[in-house]
């Protein structure tokens, strides 16, 4: 006879609030709103094994919290980690392939799980593209990225083992493909992001990272990861061409190119071309060749960029097209 498990908590609402804004700081972020919730579940982590054909079938995209109340003796590390702050989960339609993609949305310093949820627009292609997406809280409202940011790296929080506890906690429970798991942060949720691929490059397909630098000495990929990395040249509080001293942040910041050379490094990538270099792309903004009949990939600049995060930037190329 399997084990009994717990019963089912009722259902609740879970009421959104404003992404905060940065002290003194004006937002950066341009990004789109989010569509409506479709429902909101509250349960516990003891009930749940076969979670997700619980929860779906489901004709349209289903947004969850996952409550961990208190420590437990769980499972796996996720369940014993102690981290009570509600996950914020984003399931597919029950028409969308399965097994799915995962993307873990990494919030900035002095936000949480609310403004990549109600920002960055991925709640709307979860329906269109198929994939969850997963919204968790740091501890402190800051990640350790290595030298920043804030509390959690005054107190080496350890916040890449508990994302891979998080990971492998959602694959047991959903029907995650985790050939495709990526990780995209915004500033200090884009340095986790570069720490994790970092130290566990082998575990995702790749990064994606917006006005952020990689924080992290010693950075060397143990294989070929892809990264896209965007970041706007008037950017004050993580410059693009980086910074010597951060008094706000109270570490050094490396450039994009700084930040980038680890991963060209691992993946035999050429030093990237300059940021008034040129190149035509296809639709799909993948370049499609230079005169000499060359792929150019490297450090592309918009001169058309707006302020600070919205634009400009450095690119790499997926591992092997460089």
């Amino acid at each position: 006879m399997p084990p009994s498990r717990p019963p089912r908590p009722p259902l609740s609402q879970c009421r959104r609030h404003g992404s905060p804004r940065r002290r003194g700081l004006p937002r950066r972020s341009p990004l789109a709103c989010c569509v409506v919730f479709i429902s909101m579940l509250a349960l516990c982590a003891g009930g749940c094994a076969a979670l997700y054909d619980r929860v779906l079938p489901t004709p349209s995209p289903t947004t969850l919290r996952i409550i961990v109340p208190t420590p437990t003796a769980g499972p796996d590390a996720y369940e014993r980690s102690g981290r009570t702050t509600p996950l914020r989960l984003t399931l597919p339609a029950v028409t969308a392939a399965r097994p799915f993609p995962l993307v873990i949305a990494l919030h900035s310093l002095d936000n949480d799980s609310t403004e990549p949820q109600s920002l960055w627009g991925f709640e709307a292609l979860t329906g269109s593209a198929g994939f969850a997406v997963a919204y968790p809280d740091a501890l402190n409202t800051s990640w350790n990225a290595g030298t920043c940011c804030g509390r959690s790296a005054a107190e080496q929080v350890d916040d890449v083992g508990w994302l891979r506890a998080l990971i492998s906690h959602l694959e047991q429970h959903y029907p995650i493909d985790r050939q495709r798991v990526f990780l995209v942060g915004f500033s200090n949720g884009g340095m986790i992001a570069y720490r994790y691929a970092c130290e566990h490059a082998g575990e995702i397909a790749g990064i994606a990272v917006v006005a952020a630098s990689l924080q992290t000495a010693g950075c060397a990929p143990a294989k070929p990861v892809t990264v896209v990395a965007i970041h706007g040249q008037l950017d004050e509080r993580v410059p693009y061409a980086g910074e010597a001293w951060s008094e706000t942040l109270g570490t050094p910041l490396r450039s994009a190119r700084e930040s980038l050379s680890p991963f060209r490094a691992s993946a035999g990538c050429p030093e990237p071309s300059l940021p008034r270099d040129t190149f035509t792309v296809g639709g799909d903004g993948i370049a499609v060749g230079s005169a000499a009949g060359g792929q150019l990939v490297g450090l592309a600049q918009d001169r058309a960029a707006g302020p600070a995060g919205a634009g400009g930037g450095a690119q790499q190329a997926p591992a092997g097209q460089a």
